[in-house]
């Protein structure tokens, strides 16, 4: 298993896609600095939800990481690498986490990316100081989100790894995402994106949600989905 992963992450060196992809983790703390450079009343909680908290875990994140797990298995799929894989032989089960473990280190990096982004230019502009507690509050949320939200994708992965060209995961990973954004103001526990949302809003201070929230059963209803179609992707491959 560890062999497969650094051969994944020798192949993801030579994406160059990949790698600029991770800039998108700029746009909400770039956004974020221009909304608020001409503000009043601006301090370290307002620019830290805005910049890592907003965007960023619902929509943004969720698009990049689907968009980057097409393409770490689309390839392979076209050329049938993915069956000679399988002469080796490799399990499609070992496969299919070695590609998850992968998503999870990229998701790792693009929110490490934000952070830095976010207290740097937070710094330069005034917006957050030398408070160590908002230093660590951020990095703290800013690694939840890199490791809730992949297994919030599990589903997304899935579809990506048992179907070859861009066109129908990435269809289907855009009504994922969006799909899981507006089922959050209904029920939360339906969707992998509403409950991983959810959880992470838990604590953040003046956010406020509609209804009772069970962290017990938003984590059962992220398992369950990703289990389903974990099992329903190494089974196809399988066969």
């Amino acid at each position: 298993m560890l062999r497969l992963i650094e051969t994944e992450i020798i192949k993801l060196k030579r994406k160059k896609s990949a790698m600029f992809m991770l800039s998108a983790a700029l746009i909400m703390p770039l956004i974020s600095a221009a909304y608020f450079h001409h503000g009043t009343n601006i301090n370290a909680e307002r620019f830290y939800k805005a910049a890592c908290l907003s965007y960023t875990p619902w929509i943004i994140l969720p698009i990049v990481l689907s968009v980057f797990s097409s393409m770490i298995t689309n390839e392979e799929n076209q050329n049938g690498i993915r069956i000679q894989i399988r002469i080796v032989p490799v399990k499609s089960t070992e496969y299919f986490i070695a590609k998850c473990i992968i998503v999870l280190i990229y998701s790792l990096s693009f929110m490490l990316i934000s952070y830095t982004a976010t207290i740097g230019i937070g710094t330069v502009f005034g917006y957050i100081g030398k408070d160590s507690g908002v230093l660590f509050y951020t990095a703290k949320k800013c690694l939840e989100i890199g490791i809730i939200i992949p297994f919030a994708i599990i589903p997304v992965c899935s579809v990506s790894f048992t179907h070859t060209g861009y066109v129908f995961p990435l269809c289907f990973a855009i009504a994922y995402t969006f799909l899981g954004f507006i089922l959050m103001t209904v029920t939360m526990y339906l969707h992998p994106l509403s409950c991983a949302t959810a959880i992470i809003v838990r604590d953040v201070p003046r956010v406020v949600q509609a209804r009772t929230f069970n962290i017990g059963f938003a984590v059962l209803g992220i398992a369950l989905w990703g289990l389903v179609f974990s099992i329903y992707a190494c089974i196809k491959k399988a066969g």
